[in-house]
């Protein structure tokens, strides 16, 4: 029987493949900008929490109107990176794009959250 992507068909589908296809290269190029080996042990501890915050973070971005587009959207998981790789102490030489700039404070309410501060505050 032949493979049926019938989800495939469904453009909030297409376009939720599209964001994660992008999120996978941007990871990919920050990691080797970096020069962070993509098999360090530790890495998918760090893809792991830099995962938790971008799912934390995005739908408030959303709100906001920012990380509609794929490059926004990779943008905000990479700073997200970034903060996880540092909060393993791993300062990584790469720079992040500057569409992350504006989505700084909606990470940093991410971590107070995380960090049980500021759970009050919507």
């Amino acid at each position: 029987m032949p493979f049926s992507d019938d989800w495939g068909r469904d453009p909030q589908v297409r376009a939720m493949r599209f964001i994660f296809a992008a999120l996978e290269q941007a990871q990919e190029a920050f990691l080797s900008q970096a020069g962070i080996d993509p098999w360090m042990q530790s890495l998918d501890r760090i893809r792991f929490r830099a995962r938790d915050w971008f799912e934390r973070a995005w739908p408030m971005a959303l709100e906001r109107g920012q990380a509609r587009e794929p490059d926004q959207a990779s943008a905000l998981y990479l700073l997200c990176l970034k903060q996880a790789l540092l909060a393993e102490g791993i300062d990584p030489a790469a720079s992040l794009p500057p569409e992350a700039g504006p989505m700084q404070d909606l990470l940093e309410r991410v971590l107070k959250r995380a960090s049980g501060k500021g759970q009050s505050s919507p």
